[in-house]
Order: C-alpha cells, then sequence, then structure tokens
C-alpha cells in the first residue's frame, strides 16, 4: 500500500505554510495523506522515530510502511505536484 506521510510541527512557519497545501492536493487527488505533528504524543514521538526524521517538514512516500522517497524541507504546490509525479502519484 503506498501511503504519504507528512512529518510537521506546530511551531514550524513552513509547515503551517506547506500543510494545507498537501492536505488540498491529497484531498482532491485521493491520495493517502497521513499527517504527524512533531509533539510529546507517544504515537507521533514513536512515528518521527521510526523514520528517523530530524528536520521539519519532512514528506515521506512510504511502500507497505517501509520509506521509498523522502524530500527534506517546505514546498510550493508546483514543487509537491513534481515530488508525487516523480514519486509514482499520478
Amino acid at each position: 500500500m503506498k501511503e504519504l506521510l507528512l512529518i510537521t510541527a506546530p511551531t514550524c512557519g513552513p509547515c503551517k505554510t506547506m500543510k494545507p497545501v498537501m492536505q488540498r492536493i491529497a484531498e482532491e487527488r485521493q491520495l493517502p495523506l497521513r499527517i504527524v505533528e512533531a509533539t510529546p504524543d507517544p504515537a507521533n514521538v514513536q512515528t518521527i522515530q521510526k523514520y528517523g526524521v530530524r528536520q521539519v517538514p519532512t514528506l515521506l512516500h512510504l511502500e507497505e510502511g517501509e520509506e521509498a522517497h523522502r524530500h527534506l524541507g517546505a514546498m510550493t504546490e508546483a514543487q509537491i505536484n513534481e515530488t508525487l509525479a516523480a514519486w509514482g502519484f499520478a
């Protein structure tokens, strides 16, 4: 199963800009998107540690729960669409 995982933080300016754009794109294109906030919540911490995320925002493409691709840092809508196309999300 293909999935997109976006790691953000509540106090991160670039995250606040990218998150709603990513949500809209995923909704419009019916893409499987999960957003995890870098907060003390144990489930969130576990996910962030599992994938070794040290920077936000980070967008991961997961295949069967395993990392297939990673992009570090904020992206514009055009960059998100280019990245998703390169990762096989038509």
